[in-house]
């Protein structure tokens, strides 16, 4: 698998980190049919297995894959003194803009990981029906949490989930620490990091001028943005996900939003779809799912101009196929 790193201006001063994985078949300058924006989970990056694993597939399948870095997480020098937050979108919306002005003709498809879900779903959420004339057709997230600050709190009575969590963001800090060295004194705020919320309070709330976890937590919580979504989501989710539990999913709102499907199955764990008896399969089953949503997508907004006059939501039309729900 070859992967092309692109570098965007992030508008601020800024750099916007891309990695491009082009089909096989199909040389760089030609229109792809379709184009899958993943974004990773908290920390992670193109190198995480999952993410290279489901851009791969989505390469062998005849998809442009772009693995999009919330600021911070590859291993490029940031250029200002910034990381990524659970749910800013400034440099999830250049990258589409981008895309769009690259690729005019082919079908956008965002699926987040985690984290990453977060974003996705809160963008499409914000941009609602702004997204409705662009080539956006539809997104996916696996495995987030919705609500900030419920999510965070949950963690903190996990231990194991909450080291390795905490380790990662702390690691990620100190890898960029020469950029804040102006403003805090890194090395004691990181030995004063013992939970998520403690970097939270220590750094994100200082670098980003919000007055409270409370505040940034609610305005960066996608959970609050789900009445916009006008185009086909699927959010995927497993019951025992340790550190995503049920009373995080949001039911209502896949009830009072047509474009909105909720699905939920017994196993899964957390990233954790993995197929097979005695040994697993090279395809992860979520990741089957993800690009029969993606052809269920383009057929919607194929139906959507085909019919202006016709209100066809996505449930209705993602209710005529099967996505080989597990029976569990």
């Amino acid at each position: 698998m070859t992967i092309i790193r692109e570098l965007l201006d992030a508008g601020d001063g800024g750099v916007v980190v891309l990695d491009v994985v082009h089909p096989k078949q199909q040389k760089q300058q030609q229109q792809p049919k379709s184009i899958v924006v993943i974004v990773p989970g908290i920390c992670n990056n193109s190198e995480s297995h999952y993410v290279r694993h489901f851009s791969s597939l989505c390469a062998q399948e005849g998809h442009l894959a772009v693995i999009f870095h919330p600021r911070g997480s590859s291993f490029t020098e940031i250029k200002t003194p910034k990381l990524f937050t659970w749910g800013d979108t400034h440099d999830f919306h250049v990258t589409l803009q981008h895309l769009h002005n690259q690729y005019p003709q082919s079908k956008l498809f965002l699926v987040g990981f985690s984290l990453g879900g977060n974003v996705v779903v809160r963008y499409m959420g914000v941009y609602g029906s702004e997204l409705e004339a662009s080539n956006v057709c539809g997104g996916m997230s696996v495995c987030q949490g919705y609500d900030a600050l419920k999510a965070v709190r949950n963690v903190r009575g996990l231990p194991f989930w909450n080291f390795g969590l905490t380790a990662k963001l702390k690691k990620l800090l100190k890898r960029h620490s020469h950029m804040f060295k102006e403003t805090m004194d890194v090395e004691t705020l990181i030995k004063r990091v013992n939970y998520v919320e403690d970097f939270d309070t220590h750094f994100t709330l200082k670098v980003h001028g919000f007055e409270s976890l409370e505040q940034y937590y609610q305005q960066h919580s996608c959970v609050h943005y789900l009445h916009g979504i006008k185009q086909p989501l699927l959010l995927l989710n497993a019951l025992d996900d340790p550190i995503v539990p049920e009373f995080l999913l949001p039911y209502d709102a896949a009830r009072d939003n047509e474009n909105i499907i909720l699905a939920t199955t017994k196993n899964g764990g957390h990233l954790g779809f993995i197929e097979g008896t005695l040994l697993p399969k090279k395809t992860h089953w979520h990741e089957r799912v993800a690009l029969q949503f993606l052809e269920g997508c383009v057929e919607w907004q194929q139906q959507q101009k085909q019919q202006p006059q016709q209100q066809c939501s996505a449930k209705q039309t993602h209710s005529q196929q099967k996505l080989n729900m597990p029976h569990t």
